[in-house]
């Protein structure tokens, strides 16, 4: 495969893309919006009657950053079986714009369609709730509205959330390549490896060395700048890894 990009080729490999992902794409959404939904109303509806406020909108948010990792998770799943990858990697198309077909099509395609439904799924939730259960509903209240409004997220917990979620994003784009069968899940286990790695190698000695009286280190408490910093540096890292991995999947399943 060659390393050339041209924009006309580009633009008729991602239409072909998503006309071969559409079903995906359309189970991908459908189940999203009915979950947002779903639970957008248990939490508005029981807020009334219980007079509480327990918000919805910290849980949506979890929510929306395991969503987006669903769809790179499948970038590239043809690879998984010898015939569908062998199809997928003599596509007239240099490496680069099978790529940038698929990072278009799973990273920033995942979020504008995520944001839509979260628009719609506020929406219905807001209609559902006032005409079923005669209990104001407002989309100003929505999880749209949460991950938006200065009012409740402070700029600087916007920007961690929007790295954090591009990060983990860039690392199940990466996990498609390294495990094209049951990415999502094997991604998921590595990252929880390395949290717990995380954990044992800096924690555990502070425990084990102050005893009862241990306090948690100053050194673990890091803040919301350097988290976002980490991960900006983390995402283009995950994808000059992806790139490479596919040119060596094209040589691997060369016929």
């Amino acid at each position: 495969m060659s390393s050339t990009l041209n924009f006309r080729t580009l633009y008729l490999t991602l239409r072909k893309d998503i006309a071969y992902n559409r079903r995906k794409i359309l189970i991908f959404s459908v189940s999203i919006l009915s979950v947002i939904t779903i639970t957008d109303i248990i939490f508005t509806v029981s807020n009334a009657y219980a007079g509480t406020n327990t918000a919805f909108e910290p849980f949506g948010c979890l929510i929306l950053l395991a969503a987006a990792t669903i769809l790179p998770s499948l970038s590239f799943h043809e690879l998984a079986k010898k015939p569908s990858a062998s199809r997928f990697l003599t596509l007239p198309a240099s490496d680069i714009e099978k790529f940038a077909s698929r990072w278009m099509l799973t990273v920033p395609g995942s979020i504008l369609l995520l944001i839509t439904i979260s628009l719609v799924g506020d929406t219905l939730s807001a209609i559902i709730v006032r005409l079923l259960c005669d209990i104001s509903g407002d989309i100003d209240s929505g999880l749209l509205h949460y991950c938006t409004s200065a009012d409740i997220m402070t700029r600087e917990e916007k920007l961690c959330y929007i790295a954090v979620m591009l990060a983990l994003q860039s690392f199940f784009f990466l996990g498609a390549l390294l495990w094209p069968r049951l990415s999502w899940a094997k991604t998921s286990g590595c990252l929880m490896d390395i949290l717990i790695v995380y954990t044992i190698v800096l924690l555990v000695p502070v425990l084990a060395i102050s005893g009862e009286n241990a306090t948690y280190p100053a050194y673990l408490n890091i803040g919301l700048e350097t988290v976002t910093a980490i991960c900006f540096c983390i995402t283009p890292v995950n994808y000059i890894i992806s790139f490479f991995r596919l040119k060596e999947a094209e040589v691997i399943n060369r016929p």
